[in-house]
């Protein structure tokens, strides 16, 4: 029996807000999603028809996967993931290319482009650990982003995206100022609350994602029957620490710590564990932040989700359950 199409996002941004031009701003974006004009200038490697089938795998399954956190998907094909090749580069990308690399970055997603850029190469017997950090890019792509008008252009931040519209027959640049991107909350001194916690959930959908439908995309199977020869006989949550392509080991550590401490204290409405952590992911795929917020207050007193977030700036190191 065919699978029922899924309904897709023409974007990964869902809101522009304090603006009368949101579907304006909205189209803007579909726009910027649908052309990638933001990476005519990044030297590409061509993607081989396996790369190109793995992507449409991901995706495909990624679909169906989202919707169970009650959120619709964005269809992200191969020309929204953009190989480096840095033999190609000039200087300047050259200096882009091994800032990230250094820092360990394999890949990095950009809301105001809408686009994934691949700082890492990789080869033919490491397609298990590229899969892995594709999907935890496209879940950063399935995340809920919004935006919000303002009116000077001065002091833009990386996060900010410099659109062009025309309203009232006049085009206008317009700056949009990141507001949200999945559980990371943009402050207006720059700080990023909630980064570190966006970054442990994302790793845990990714995980969740792999276990389920990595054993149903062919070309991983060899390497994948491998790993599990390797793993076999430990339990799941040994299994995952074990596999050393899941990363941020300390920040999911003490998101487990978090969830756990929450479920002890809210056994009255909650089943499971997963229950809990299923409120972390409905607000990091989308527009569901004040369920969380009242959650954290509920458990924790008030001014404590604003607490968590100021914590998770740029450590998770420390235990959040406090």
């Amino acid at each position: 029996m065919e699978k029922a199409k899924l309904n897709r996002r023409e974007s990964s941004v869902s809101r522009v807000v304090k603006t009368k031009d949101e579907e304006l701003f909205l189209q803007a974006f579909k726009d910027i999603f649908e052309k990638q004009q933001f990476f005519s200038a990044v030297p590409e490697k061509e993607k081989s028809p396996l790369l190109q089938e793995l992507i449409k795998n991901i995706n495909d399954y990624m679909g169906e996967f989202i919707v169970q956190y009650g959120t619709t998907p964005v269809d992200i094909k191969d020309k929204h993931i953009h190989f480096v090749d840095r033999s190609k580069a000039t200087e300047s990308m050259k200096e882009e290319i091994d800032g990230a690399r250094a820092r360990g970055v394999q890949a990095t997603f950009f809301p105001q482009r809408q686009g994934v850029i691949i700082w890492e190469g990789y080869e033919e017997d490491e397609k298990l650990e590229l899969a892995t950090g594709l999907v935890h890019e496209m879940f950063h792509f399935n995340s809920f982003h919004a935006y919000e008008k303002s009116e000077d252009l001065a002091d833009k931040r990386p996060v900010d995206a410099e659109i062009c519209i025309q309203t009232e027959g006049v085009e206008k640049d317009i700056l949009l100022r990141g507001r949200r991107s999945g559980l990371k909350v943009f402050a207006k001194e720059k700080d990023i609350y909630f980064k570190i916690l966006d970054e442990a959930v994302i790793e845990e959908l990714t995980i969740r994602f792999s276990e389920e439908y990595f054993p149903q995309i062919d070309i991983l199977s060899k390497e994948l029957e491998k790993e599990n020869q390797q793993t076999r006989d430990l339990s799941l949550e040994v299994r995952r620490k074990f596999i050393s392509r899941y990363a941020y080991d300390h920040e999911r550590e003490s998101l487990h710590d978090l969830i756990d401490d929450v479920y002890e204290k809210n056994k009255d409405s909650f089943e499971s564990r997963e229950d809990v952590f299923n409120v972390f992911a409905k607000a990091v795929l989308g527009d569901r932040l004040l369920p969380l917020a009242r959650l954290i207050e509920k458990t924790y007193g008030k001014g404590s989700f604003r607490g968590l977030g100021k914590k998770t700036v740029d450590s998770a190191r420390e235990s959040l359950a406090k």
